[in-house]
């Protein structure tokens, strides 16, 4: 596995030694009320350590992506320091739950995220 996408998950709580690193981008509403959003940043943090990245993220570009609420409701981090070619990056959905509801936005924005991450 190459890159996953996390939607309202969180990091097991086993220990993991992947052989290579693994990209992530992690998605997650603020009010989450079956996976708390609680555990969210914890396990973006995990999968950093995981793949040698640092523990600071940095800002990226809003996104309006959950049709129930209002303006570019998402705000993107990618975690700073990783190797060339990794990026665990966390996308959060203020006011989103469990399952969102996408628009027609979010399948484009994902896939050109696994897009831009692609392994050579």
């Amino acid at each position: 596995i190459d890159d996953i996408v996390v939607l309202a998950g969180q990091a097991a709580s086993t220990t993991c030694a992947p052989s290579k690193p693994v990209n992530v981008l992690h998605i997650h509403g603020t009010v989450d009320d079956t996976v708390p959003f609680a555990v969210a940043a914890p396990s973006v943090a995990t999968w950093a350590a995981y793949d040698q990245c640092g523990a600071k993220r940095d800002p990226g570009p809003a996104l309006d992506l959950e049709v129930k609420l209002a303006g570019s409701e998402t705000h993107t981090e990618a975690t700073a320091g990783c190797p060339t070619g990794v990026a665990v990056d966390f996308w959060t959905i203020e006011g989103g739950s469990h399952i969102p509801s996408f628009g027609s936005g979010f399948e484009p924005a994902v896939w050109q995220w696994l897009t831009d991450h692609r392994r050579p």
